[in-house]
């Protein structure tokens, strides 16, 4: 939960050091507006802000939501198959079920934002 927790945080952080920038770049007005945003870049953003929500609130009904309560993030065992891409050799991971029913692990999921991060630093 330290790295979700860190992650979601990255977007308050970004906002108070360069709001004046994502003003002028982007139009955006609100830290909430800011959020959205880049969700809507990366589907990776929207679900750590989903899950650290989750946790915090246990159940979340707000509606650009990708995920709605804790019990849709559970540690499951991966076989060598499914962890191709994810980690060698298989073993447990943390798995996040969406409301779609669709399975997504939070390695791709913490790897995806981070570069995603990496290009919002370098253009601000």
């Amino acid at each position: 939960m330290n790295l979700i927790q860190s992650l979601n945080c990255l977007v308050d952080w970004h906002w108070g050091e360069s709001q004046g920038y994502i003003k002028l770049e982007h139009g955006i007005s609100s830290l909430t507006d800011y959020r959205n945003m880049l969700g809507k870049e990366n589907e990776s953003i929207q679900l750590i802000r989903d899950i650290s929500d989750a946790h915090k609130h246990f159940h979340i009904e707000r509606k650009s939501r990708v995920m709605s309560s804790t019990d849709q993030v559970n540690e499951e065992r991966v076989g060598l198959g499914q962890a191709l891409g994810l980690r060698l050799g298989g073993g447990d991971i943390l798995a996040v079920t969406l409301d779609s029913s669709e399975t997504r692990y939070f390695d791709q999921i913490a790897s995806s934002a981070m570069s995603h991060w990496k290009q919002i630093l370098r253009e601000s």
